[in-house]
């Protein structure tokens, strides 16, 4: 099961699992002044007990297919470069890794870009 909550800006997935809220994801409009016209999914995230469990396919499905219902055919992420786990899953789902990295300002991390073709 899940909710949309929407803005003008953004759109906001949460997963349920019954009545327990197990993940989020949202979306919106590229934030990168180098690719107008392309979706970007800003964050999407499952607890840990529910990885490994579809959760985040679960997300990232419906978030491709709100982006797609608003007319983008491509999409970015950004995702901190030594999250290994979520650049495979990115990777698995079909992101490219595009070589542009920036450190993020939060603890000195720096962050990596991925996209994507729908």
């Amino acid at each position: 099961m899940k909710e949309r909550m929407k803005s003008e800006e953004s759109t906001f997935y949460i997963a349920f699992d019954d009545r327990t809220p197990c993940g989020i994801c949202s979306t919106c409009a590229s934030r990168d002044d180098d690719l107008p016209g392309y979706g970007e999914v800003v964050a999407i995230y499952a607890l840990q007990n529910y990885w490994s469990k579809g959760v985040g396919k679960l997300l990232m499905d419906t978030a491709i297919a709100g982006l797609k219902e608003r007319g983008y055919n491509r999409v970015i992420l950004w995702t901190f470069e030594a999250n290994t786990r979520a650049r495979r899953f990115y990777e698995k789902y079909g992101y490219i890794f595009d070589g542009t990295k920036k450190n993020c300002g939060f603890a000195d991390a720096d962050i990596v870009r991925y996209k994507m073709e729908l």
